[in-house]
C-alpha cells in the first residue's frame, strides 16, 4: 500500500499522487503542514485543500488546482497554514462562547461563595438569602447576557419595592447589585 503522507514537491506530487484505479478520489497529505492536503482524482485532476475536523464534522476548503508549470508549493503550503490557523481559531471562538453561555448567575454565584474562604457563616448566609430573595428571577440567565441596562433594571426593581415604613429599599437593592459585583 503507498503512503499517502509526505512531503509536497513539484516531483512528489507528479510520482506519488495517483488516483489508484477504481478509486474516484484519493487524497494525499503534506508532512510538513498539518491539514494541507492534495485531492486527487480518477481523472487525474489535483487540487489543493486544507481538511480540518472541526467540531466533530470534517471540513475542507479547497486552494486551487495543482499546475506543475505555475503551483508554487512553499507560497500554497503558507497559505494552509494560515486558513488552518483562522479555522481553528474560530471554533476556539464558538467553543469559548458556548462555554460563557452555559455559565449562569447561580453557577458563578455559588462558586464566589466556594472560593471567598474568609466569609464567615453568617455572611455566606446573608448572601444566600439576598440572592434567593432578589436575585432568584435571574439565576439561570447566563452571565454574557448581563449588561449594564439588565443591572439598571434588577436595581429599578428591587428599589421601587417598599419597606415597613414605606419608603424604596434602596439599602435592598444596593446589597443586591454589591451581590452581583462580587459574583462577576
Amino acid at each position: 500500500m503507498r503512503d499517502n503522507k509526505f512531503r509536497f514537491t513539484k516531483s512528489s506530487i507528479e510520482t506519488r499522487c495517483i488516483c489508484p484505479s477504481g478509486k474516484t478520489e484519493a487524497i494525499f497529505y503534506d508532512d510538513m503542514t498539518s491539514g494541507f492536503a492534495i485531492r486527487v482524482t480518477a481523472a487525474g485532476v489535483k487540487t489543493f485543500i486544507v481538511i480540518k475536523k472541526l467540531a466533530g464534522k470534517t471540513q475542507r476548503i479547497t486552494l486551487g488546482q495543482y499546475d506543475r508549470l505555475t503551483s508554487k508549493i512553499e507560497a500554497i503550503r503558507s497559505k494552509a497554514s494560515v486558513i488552518s490557523g483562522q479555522m481553528a481559531k474560530e471554533v476556539e471562538e464558538k467553543v469559548t462562547a458556548k462555554k460563557a453561555s452555559a455559565i449562569t448567575l447561580r453557577l458563578a454565584f455559588e462558586t464566589m461563595l466556594k472560593n471567598k474562604e474568609k466569609l464567615s457563616e453568617g455572611s455566606v448566609a446573608d448572601y444566600r438569602k439576598s440572592f434567593d430573595n432578589h436575585l432568584i428571577d435571574f439565576e439561570n440567565l447566563p452571565l454574557v447576557e448581563f449588561d449594564h441596562d439588565l443591572v439598571k433594571n434588577i436595581f429599578r426593581g428591587i428599589s421601587a419595592q417598599k419597606n415597613k415604613q414605606n419608603k424604596p429599599k434602596f439599602r435592598t437593592a444596593n446589597k443586591a447589585l454589591r451581590i452581583l459585583s462580587i459574583t462577576f
